[in-house]
């Protein structure tokens, strides 16, 4: 069992002097605006893990977990944009009524997941993951959401003899499926300050329309690469190719204002993909008993494809 808590506050002022123009004359007698934020994530998670020699060839590493994630922010800013006594920088020194604003975020993420690796001949290896969310960002008829992922690499290197300036090499592919929720509160709708007449505040529900049934996005990846070193280690290239392919993305699409709203919350069928290529060269030019000298050198390209556009349904 790991419990793992984070939490930082962070405070900010901006103070303006007496005569500070700007865009407003209103600023000529200074200005005091501080804001407070507050983060905190608790996590609450429990590991069980298995490993075993089976035989003289085969193994296996397991592992099974649950995570529980809390999440709250919390956020506030006050204004007070005239002052009465110039460069005193207090809330109480306000010449005019002092505004502000505060919002208060909660989320709750249940998880469950696990891995399996099986190894054969200290050179094959099969992984599979599953993981299964639960997350009040979703509305409740769909906040759960399963995401797995299988790889598979070999250590040729241990398999096939190789020439005596290759030292190693490996080749790898995977298959990855992930989930993604939304923020908090963005599955129903929440009232929004309108414009005040006089003294009397109003409130204001918003023109987006928010149906049950928003199911989490997913993006899946596929990843091809391999990892050879040269010359016993003193070089070494790493190259990989990815294909990251973007589905069922949560967006807004514009809706007749006769139904009396503006837009609704759906799953786009828009389809996108990001292809991409990475070589990384790690050499060692210099190297003796007492000195040694590492280089790096890294390539990467990225495109982006429109696969299928949205229908707008």
């Amino acid at each position: 069992y790991r419990p793992n808590l984070n939490s930082h506050t962070r405070y900010t002022a901006q103070k303006r002097h007496k005569g500070f123009v700007g865009y407003n004359p209103d600023y000529m007698d200074g200005g005091f605006y501080p804001d407070y934020n507050y983060d905190f994530e608790l996590n609450n998670e429990i590991l069980l893990n298995y490993d075993k020699r089976l035989s003289s060839l085969w193994s296996i590493s397991a592992l099974a977990g649950a995570n529980n994630r809390n999440n709250n922010w919390r956020n506030m800013s006050l204004s007070a944009s005239a002052l009465s006594i110039p460069g005193v920088y207090n809330i109480g020194n306000s010449k005019v009524p002092i505004t502000g604003t505060n919002d208060t975020y909660k989320k709750l993420v249940n998880s469950f997941y696990g891995s399996a690796t099986i190894g054969y001949h200290d050179a094959l290896y099969l992984t599979l993951t599953g993981r299964n969310d639960w997350s009040s960002g979703m509305p409740v008829k769909k906040n759960s959401y399963f995401y797995p992922s299988v790889s598979f690499s070999g250590v040729v290197s241990e398999l096939v003899k190789m020439p005596s300036f290759i030292s190693f090499a490996k080749a790898r592919a995977a298959w990855i499926r992930v989930g993604g929720d939304m923020s908090p509160y963005s599955s129903r709708p929440t009232y929004s300050y309108g414009t005040r007449w006089g003294a009397t505040p109003t409130l204001s529900l918003g023109g987006t329309l928010y149906p049950q049934d928003i199911e989490p996005d997913f993006k899946n990846t596929i990843e091809f690469g391999t990892d050879i070193r040269l010359l016993k280690n003193r070089i070494g290239f790493d190259i990989s190719y990815f294909e990251d392919t973007y589905t069922n993305q949560i967006t807004q699409a514009s809706i007749s204002s006769s139904s009396g709203y503006t837009s609704r919350l759906i799953n786009s069928d828009k389809k996108t993909r990001t292809k991409g290529w990475e070589i990384t060269m790690n050499s060692t030019p210099v190297k003796t008993e007492n000195f040694s000298w590492d280089l790096a050198l890294n390539w990467s390209r990225t495109r982006d494809w429109l696969i299928q556009a949205e229908s707008g349904k």
